[in-house]
C-alpha cells in the first residue's frame, strides 16, 4: 500500500469522524452536553479548525514520501472527478428533497441550508480521500 493511499484513508476516516461530530452536534436538541460550549456555531468552527489542523500535519509530514509520477497523477485526477460528480448528485438530491418536502409550508428551517453547506465540506474532504484507495486498487486505466 503506497504512502498517498495510506494518507487518503488516515484523512479520510479523520474527517469522517468529524462529520459525524458536526452531524451529532447539529441534529441534537441538548448539544451543550455533546460539547460544552454555548454556541454550536462556535462548536462547529472548533470542528472544522481541528480538522484542517489535522490535514495540514498530515500533508506536512507525508508529502516527502510521496511520489509523483504519472500513475498517481491520473489516480488523482480520477479521484477527483468522482468527487466532483458524487458532490454535485448530493447537492442537488438534497436541495430538490428540502424543495419537495417544504414547498407547502410557509417556513422553512433555514438552519438545513447552514448544515448543507458545511456538510458539503465535509463530504467532499471524505470522498475525495476515500475514492483514491478505490482508484488506486482499480488502477488508472492505461496499465494494460
Amino acid at each position: 500500500m503506497s504512502y498517498r493511499t495510506k494518507f487518503s484513508m488516515i484523512n479520510g476516516s479523520i474527517w469522517l469522524v468529524l462529520f459525524v461530530i458536526f452531524s451529532i452536534v447539529f441534529f441534537s436538541n441538548n448539544y451543550p452536553i455533546v460539547i460544552p460550549i454555548s454556541n454550536y456555531r462556535t462548536a462547529i468552527v472548533v470542528i472544522l479548525m481541528l480538522a484542517n489542523i489535522s490535514n495540514i500535519f498530515l500533508v506536512f509530514f507525508l508529502k516527502d514520501k510521496e511520489k509523483e509520477d504519472e500513475r498517481n497523477k491520473q489516480l488523482m485526477l480520477l479521484s477527483a472527478n468522482i468527487t466532483m460528480f458524487a458532490i454535485v448528485v448530493i447537492i442537488i438530491s438534497s436541495c430538490l428533497s428540502l424543495y419537495f418536502i417544504y414547498r407547502d409550508n410557509e417556513s422553512f428551517p433555514i438552519a438545513l441550508l447552514w448544515y448543507i453547506g458545511f456538510a458539503t465540506l465535509f463530504i467532499t474532504n471524505i470522498i475525495l480521500n476515500l475514492s483514491y484507495p478505490v482508484v488506486s486498487f482499480k488502477g488508472a486505466g492505461y496499465e494494460d
